[in-house]
This record gives C-alpha cells, sequence and structure tokens, in this order.
C-alpha cells in the first residue's frame, strides 16, 4: 500500500467515524422529545461528536426578541452554561445574512462580543444556522485555538443538519412545508459553497483571493497605517522529502497555528496565499508587523513543531510592504511583499525583511524566474560543460587531497555561459539543485572512468540533496557501478540548512561506504560553525579566498585563517586555501601551515576532459 492509499484510508476512516457518530446522536434525538429533553441530550452528547474547544447552541426563545445560549463545551470563567442574548446582536443577525460563517481570526473581528473569546486564547469560529422550514430558529458555533480541521466542519455541518431536521421541537413552531425545507437547505448549500471557496482547504485559513479582498478593504479603509508580509516557508520540499507529503501537510497546519497566534499591538489577520506561502495584514506599521514575525521565527527556534512524535525544525523568510503612503494596487502590494521574502531567502533564509515605498529593491521576482527557466532548461536539456583548477600540495613528500576541483558552467538558448554564482543559489531556492548535482555527477563521473588521468578530483553537491534519500540512492548506484568511489571528492558547503545536520551526515555516511571523501567548502565565508567539522565525516576543509586574500591586511581574517587550519589538524582534516593569487599570499598559507593551495597563482579553470 503507498502513502497515498494510507493517507486515504485514514482519511476514509475518519469519515466514517465522524458518519457514525452523527448517526449516534440523531438516534439519541427522538422526534418527540420536548426542546428541554433535545437540550440535554445534546449536553451529554455533542461534544463527543464536535472536536472543538467550545461549542454553542443559540436557540430563539419565541416573540420575546432573544436567544438562548447554551454552552456544551469551553464554558468562560464566570459564564453560565445557559444564558439569553438579544436577536439583534452577535453571530445570530450575521448567520441570518448569510447562513454560514467562517471568522477565520476572531481578533480581527470588530465584535465587542467576541472579544471574551479572544482573550481567552480562542481564535477561529466557525457558525452554522439551524433552520425550522424557511425561518432560521437557531444557531451552531464551534470555536477553535487554532485553525478549525475540515473533519470538524464535517462533523458540525452534519450536526446543523440533524438539528434542523428537529427544528420544529426545537423552536415550538408549526410543522415546515416540505419544499421549503428543501429549499432552505439548498440555500444553507449555497452560503456554506460561498464560504468554503475563500477557504484553504487544508489549513483552514482564508485563502489568495480572501487575502486580496482584505486587502482591498484595508486600503480603502481607515486607519491610513496597514502592511501585509509575505510569508515562506524554508525547505517544505526537503521536509516531504525526507518525511513524506503527510508530514509536510502537518507542517503547514502548524505554521498556520502559530501564525495565527501572532501577538502584537494590533490585530492581525493570516491567510494561505500559496503552495508554502502565507500572507499576514496588519493594521499597524510595517515595523509592527516585522517584530512581530521576527518574534514567532525565534518561536519556531526555540519550540519547534512535532510531527508524528518528533520535532521537525521549521523556519520562514518574510517581505513585508506597506499597504498605504503609495499609488500601488493589491497586485503591486502583494508582488513587492514576495520580492522581499525572495531577498531574504537569497540573504540567509530565516529573516524578515522590510520593502521600503519607492525603492525597487535587489529582488525583481519575475526576472528571477525568467533566469530560473532558463538554468532549468540548461539542465534538462544538458547544455553544461565542465572546467577543472589545479589543487597543489605545498607540504614535501605529501600529496594534495586531490588534484583538481571539477567547476560546471551552464549555457543559455543565446549562447552565454552562466557562472556558479548565477545560478546555485537560485536552484537551491527554486528546488532545481537535485537535477543539477544529478547532472554534474553523472558527468563527472563519467569522464573518470573514461580515462580522466586526476588520481582523485572533487565537484560541488548541494547539502539539500543529501537530505533526499531518493538522490543518494541514486548517486550510490552510480558510484558503485562505475567503481570510481575513491576518485571522488563531494564537496558541501558549510552554510548547511537549519536542523538537517544529522541528516546530512546519514548521507554523507552511506555514499562514504562507496568509497567518496568530503569537503566542507567555503569555511569562513558565511556563519562558520566548528561543530559541523565535528560532527560530520570531514576528510578536507577548504577554507575561503576571502580569509586568504585578508590575511595581509587584516588581523582578525589571519586570525581565522590561522584558527581554520590549527583546528583542521587538530581533527586529522587536511586543509585547502583557495583563492591563491600572489607570492605573499602563498607565503602566508604555507607559514600558517595550510596543506594544500588552490587558486589563479597555480592555474586558471580550464576545460576538462582537456580537449
Amino acid at each position: 500500500m503507498t502513502q497515498g492509499d494510507q493517507g486515504q484510508t485514514r482519511g476514509g476512516r475518519a469519515e466514517a467515524d465522524t458518519l457514525a457518530a452523527v448517526a449516534r446522536l440523531a438516534e439519541a434525538l427522538p422526534a418527540d422529545a420536548r426542546r428541554e429533553q433535545l437540550v440535554q441530550a445534546l449536553r451529554h452528547h455533542l461534544p463527543r461528536v464536535i472536536g472543538a474547544e467550545r461549542i454553542e447552541l443559540g436557540l430563539v426563545t419565541g416573540s420575546d426578541g432573544h436567544v438562548e445560549c447554551h454552552v456544551f463545551a469551553g464554558t468562560l470563567p464566570g459564564e453560565p452554561t445557559v444564558h439569553q442574548r438579544p436577536v439583534t446582536t452577535g453571530c445570530f443577525v450575521r448567520v441570518l445574512r448569510s447562513r454560514t460563517q467562517l471568522i477565520p481570526d476572531l481578533r480581527e473581528a470588530d465584535d465587542p462580543e467576541l472579544q471574551p473569546l479572544v482573550e481567552a486564547r480562542l481564535r477561529q469560529r466557525l457558525v452554522l444556522a439551524v433552520h425550522a422550514g424557511t425561518a432560521t430558529i437557531g444557531v451552531l458555533a464551534v470555536t477553535s485555538a487554532s485553525a478549525i480541521r475540515p473533519e470538524t466542519i464535517q462533523a458540525a455541518t452534519l450536526v446543523a443538519a440533524v438539528l434542523s431536521a428537529r427544528g420544529t421541537q426545537l423552536s415550538g413552531l408549526a410543522a415546515p412545508d416540505s419544499l421549503l425545507t428543501l429549499e432552505a437547505q439548498l440555500a444553507d448549500l449555497r452560503s456554506t459553497n460561498q464560504t468554503l471557496q475563500r477557504t484553504d482547504a487544508l489549513t483552514r485559513l482564508p485563502n489568495r483571493a480572501a487575502a486580496f479582498e482584505a486587502i482591498g478593504r484595508a486600503r480603502a479603509g481607515e486607519p491610513a497605517d496597514g502592511a501585509f508580509a509575505y510569508i515562506d516557508v524554508d525547505h517544505l520540499k526537503m521536509t516531504n522529502d525526507r518525511l513524506g507529503h503527510g508530514s509536510g501537510d502537518e507542517v503547514l497546519r502548524g505554521v498556520a497555528d502559530r501564525l495565527l497566534r501572532l501577538s502584537g499591538p494590533t490585530p492581525v489577520a493570516v491567510f494561505r496565499v500559496g503552495g508554502d506561502e502565507f500572507g499576514a495584514l496588519s493594521r499597524g506599521t510595517v515595523q509592527e508587523l516585522r517584530a512581530a514575525l521576527e518574534e514567532l521565527s525565534v518561536d519556531l527556534a526555540r519550540d519547534p513543531l512535532r510531527i508524528d512524535g518528533r520535532e521537525v525544525p521549521v523556519a520562514f523568510s518574510a517581505g513585508v510592504y506597506a499597504i498605504s503612503g503609495h499609488d500601488q494596487g493589491i497586485e503591486e502590494i502583494v508582488s513587492r511583499a514576495e520580492s522581499a521574502a525572495h531577498e531574504a531567502k537569497r540573504s540567509g533564509r530565516g529573516r524578515v525583511l522590510v520593502h521600503v515605498p519607492g525603492d525597487p529593491g535587489r529582488a525583481d521576482t519575475h526576472h528571477e524566474r525568467l533566469q530560473m527557466d532558463e538554468v532549468r532548461s540548461a539542465v534538462l536539456t544538458g547544455r553544461l560543460s565542465m572546467v577543472a583548477q589545479p589543487i597543489r600540495s605545498v607540504v614535501q613528500g605529501v600529496e594534495a587531497p586531490m588534484d583538481a576541483e571539477v567547476l560546471v558552467r551552464l549555457a543559455d538558448e543565446a549562447g552565454r555561459t552562466l557562472l556558479p554564482d548565477d545560478f546555485v543559489a537560485l536552484a537551491e531556492q527554486y528546488d532545481v539543485v537535485n537535477a543539477l548535482d544529478r547532472a554534474v555527477l553523472s558527468r563527472v563521473v563519467e569522464t573518470l572512468a573514461d580515462g580522466a588521468p586526476q588520481r582523485r578530483v572533487s565537484c560541488n553537491v548541494s547539502p539539500h540533496s543529501l537530505l533526499d534519500p531518493t538522490f543518494v540512492d541514486w548517486a550510490d548506484d552510480l558510484i558503485r557501478g562505475s567503481g570510481q568511489g575513491r576518485r571522488l571528492v563531494l564537496e558541501l558547503t558549510e552554510r548547511l540548512p537549519i536542523g538537517t545536520v544529522e541528516e546530512v551526515r546519514s548521507g554523507m555516511v552511506h555514499l562514504g561506504d562507496a568509497g567518496v571523501r568530503f569537503a566542507l567548502d567555503d569555511f569562513g565565508a558565511g556563519t562558520t560553525s566548528y561543530g559541523n567539522l565535528r560532527v560530520l565525516p570531514i576528510d578536507v576543509l577548504k577554507i575561503d579566498g576571502v580569509l586568504v586574500r585578508g590575511c595581509l591586511t587584516s588581523t582578525v581574517d589571519h586570525a581565522m585563517l590561522r584558527s581554520a587550519v590549527e583546528v583542521a589538524d587538530a581533527l586529522g582534516i587536511r586543509s585547502v586555501a583557495e583563492g591563491v593569487e600572489t607570492a605573499e599570499q602563498l607565503s602566508a598559507v604555507v607559514e600558517l601551515g595550510a596543506h594544500a593551495v588552490q587558486g589563479y597563482y597555480f592555474g586558471q579553470p580550464l576545460p576538462w576532459p582537456a580537449v
């Protein structure tokens, strides 16, 4: 049975359980029972049918203009389980207009009646009409501390239908005409459908269309302040690859729940605007919304989501843009926020950036996606070539850990050459890096097997690929089948995705059994982590050229370069100094104890294999 079949089976069982529970509820509500008897039976059975923190039933008491409210679950402190309210206030009036109402975020609802629920940290509310013929004689309200799940909505909708079937007893009205009852049910279904068209099925948040409508209303109203954030969950594809798409769905639900808890001086409405993308609309300033999102980012790092009993690290990149103070339309507002989110990804992920009105910024999402289409096309059609740059030992009598590093070049459709700096980061951001790594590794292994003269070469592989078990298995088969494992070093960047070191290590150990060695590349260029050197099975440490170039003029760079070499020696790891371009730089790295060097001082990258 496939994972999808298992998911469908679980979903089918859940639906069958819901139907069975509703059927038992219907049996417990006799057709000849009085209103008081029905309410007593509901108090006993309803919490078992609808899983929610708070369940209420409001019934019209007659002609005195009041609704008798029964709280079956989630009674607030000091609140009686039965109390009365005027018909002219609250959810009853709204349901009279729309029959079904989903309030995605209670903090956004302009209703003092709901404020006690907000203070009780309840966030989302579903209100369904109860009918007796064409008359609305009551409402069923379900309120949750997080996004209401689809199975809860299904159960509540069925319960509302059962209650409508008992509408005469619950209201004391004369028996309705069957045709009018049917018309009322059809109207209810149409209203429910209109609500669901603006609701994301997975997270139960308002969807992209609802977000656009809310931005439009916010721009047209008061106060003048307001901000929209575009929130992109980082590395969701890797979560799907590692744990399955069911776990990825749970991550999205978990992120939705955390977003609904956003706190700050002004309310924030939350939307799901794409596959792994959310939106947040605030009545406050961009800085207030940014601060709230940064606080949430810290909270996710401190208290990770738990999926099937295990912690799943989750981070997001977000861009914030003001909805006032400029003449941009709704689509442009969302586009500017999205561009800022992509800029946050490029600058290291897990960040929140503000796009200032009037400043086009560095992000250009449309151009970026066109460029990514070029990269994808080049990879899929095989428009790639390779060059090799020599690596030389500077320790007498000791060979360099590899003879050369193989670097990839892509060609666009016009024949222009794209260097790694032009496409690697984009390939990782748009999930093309796995295909790129497969194409490069296949070409390198094939060239080695065809008689390349080098004793051993290195090439770059993204840590993202090592998180994919199917890539690791594919690479293992390729390398073992070629017999070239002992001639291959795979270089990984030190900037590993957050919370993935153990998974990357597992992939490295798997391929290490096939004879492959590993190098940690660009060490010192970013947020250096010596902890990775202790945990990962690293054979070679490649020290970034920024430290090599700076060591002659900066005491800090000199100290960092010396520290990297000494730590590598202590761990039994060979060190390679990259970017050596002058005799002075060579003397400095030799004096500091590096084992090998790479750079234009010894040779520029040349076509590989040699023509």
